[in-house]
């Protein structure tokens, strides 16, 4: 069973019930050929997924949602080529934490030395001047 709250994903399995919050959720959508609906979590990197019968409306709630979530986002380049998407997300799920900022490199980019002092810089200005 699955079920689309206001501020989260519910899943139901063999373990019970798993909650992952819109923010939390870093990619994913509807595979009408395999019939499942998939995701995967921006503070784990944990891939999911479960089939449905009959989504019905879900995936277009489940796309609805995450992108409701989204206030901010900008690739920044660090080095020629070499992108590092910065993001600022609303947490539905927790009026004192209302923004969340994050910094997810490309395929390719390692967030140490130089990329990662850029990356803090960039974040830094973006956070001032993006009051949310």
């Amino acid at each position: 069973m699955v079920v689309a709250a206001w501020d989260r994903l519910c899943v139901q399995d063999a373990d019970g019930w798993a909650d992952v919050p819109w923010h939390d959720i870093l990619g994913g959508g509807w595979n009408d050929e395999t019939r499942e609906l998939r995701w995967r979590r921006m503070s784990t990197g944990e891939e999911a997924s479960v089939a449905l019968a009959a989504p019905n409306d879900l995936p277009e709630v489940f796309r609805e949602r995450v992108e409701a979530t989204f206030l901010f986002q900008q690739a920044v380049y660090p080095q020629p080529g070499k992108a590092v998407m910065i993001t600022a997300r609303r947490n539905l799920a927790d009026d004192d934490d209302r923004v969340i900022w994050t910094a997810h490199p490309t395929r390719g980019v390692r967030m140490e030395g130089e990329t990662l002092a850029f990356v803090q810089d960039r974040l830094a200005e973006l956070r001032a001047e993006y009051a949310f």
